[in-house]
């Protein structure tokens, strides 16, 4: 993180140390903003090169407000920097492609790199990205937050949810999903009966080939969430950029039986079952459905197809 801001951004390590750490934890006395300000050794090894999970969360600043601060301090040193004449492209536009782009790209590999799963990461970076959002401005500072806040936390989920909330009380709305044109081939159609299942997992299919291993399915009662941002113990957050934040739950009844409902997605959800290859629309987009109309859950059974969005599509199966 320090890194990136200092050779893209051209900001001094000490000067992010200052901006994201809290001048109000005690720290060997010290706040640990006051330490890194005037000890040069402790701000490179103890801040600037810390291991994930070294700094509590406690010992950070507002971490949107700091991201914020920096973002403004960032497009200054852009819009006066080599960039300015060389392209017509904005200060706080580099910002949104860069943190959008190769930036999001090495954070998840460093993310990785300490056995951390980056997906949610990067399905947060997309939602940014690819919500019509007014401004260059809005895109940039909320990407620049969401690697900022990931950068010190080392915890995709307690980023999402700050930058998520901070989006939300500054703009109205959240990381929410961009809808899409789901087309004629999801339209409603006859609910087929499911023959119930002992275990179930899902299988993603990109292009017609089987992509990954098989994600079993939670045979506990709060089922299994599938989202981009999912985070429960056992969620599915591998999903296209389409896919809302929480878009469906499948879980397993008493009686064996298991179900998909929607869980107000955007760009809704189909089934389409395995031995008659019919269309079930489980949830419609939302731009479809009636108003005041409530959709219940459906039967799924091994071999159907779930279909979220036009991005992503799962096969089910019975697991051993």
């Amino acid at each position: 993180m320090y890194t990136d801001l200092k050779n893209f951004g051209h900001i001094p390590n000490r000067d992010v140390a200052l901006a994201v750490l809290s001048d109000k934890v005690s720290y060997g006395g010290m706040s640990m903003r006051s330490r890194a300000a005037g000890n040069r050794t402790f701000l490179s090894r103890d801040v600037v090169h810390a291991l994930p999970g070294q700094i509590a969360a406690s010992q950070f600043a507002d971490l949107a407000e700091a991201s914020a601060m920096l973002a403004h301090t960032m497009s200054q040193k852009l819009s006066g920097g080599a960039n300015a004449d060389a392209t017509a492209v904005t200060p706080y536009e580099q910002i949104a492609q860069h943190y959008g782009g190769p930036a999001a790209e090495a954070m998840r590999s460093a993310l990785t790199a300490f056995s951390i799963d980056g997906t949610l990461y990067i399905n947060a970076v997309e939602k940014i990205a690819n919500n019509r959002y007014d401004s260059a401005q809005t895109r940039g500072n909320l990407l620049l937050m969401l690697f900022v806040t990931t950068g010190c936390l080392a915890d995709p989920v307690a980023a999402t949810r700050i930058v998520g909330n901070y989006a939300g009380r500054s703009l109205g709305r959240g990381l929410y999903t961009t809808e899409t044109s789901v087309g004629k081939g999801f339209a409603a159609a006859e609910e087929a009966a499911a023959r119930p299942d002992v275990r179930l997992g899902l299988l993603q299919l990109s292009n017609g080939a089987v992509q990954g291993t098989v994600l079993p399915l939670s045979l506990g009662p709060e089922g299994t969430v599938i989202g981009a941002l999912a985070s429960g113990l056992g969620d599915i957050n591998s999903v296209g950029y389409d896919v809302s934040r929480r878009h469906l739950r499948i879980w397993r009844a008493d009686d064996g039986a298991w179900y998909a409902q929607g869980l107000n997605s955007t760009n809704g959800t189909t089934l389409v079952t395995g031995d008659t290859r019919e269309v079930v629309t489980i949830e419609p987009a939302r731009s479809q459905r009636e108003p005041g109309k409530e959709y219940p859950p459906v039967r799924i059974s091994n071999s159907d197809t779930l279909c979220l969005g036009v991005s992503t599509k799962f096969l089910v199966m019975r697991v051993l």
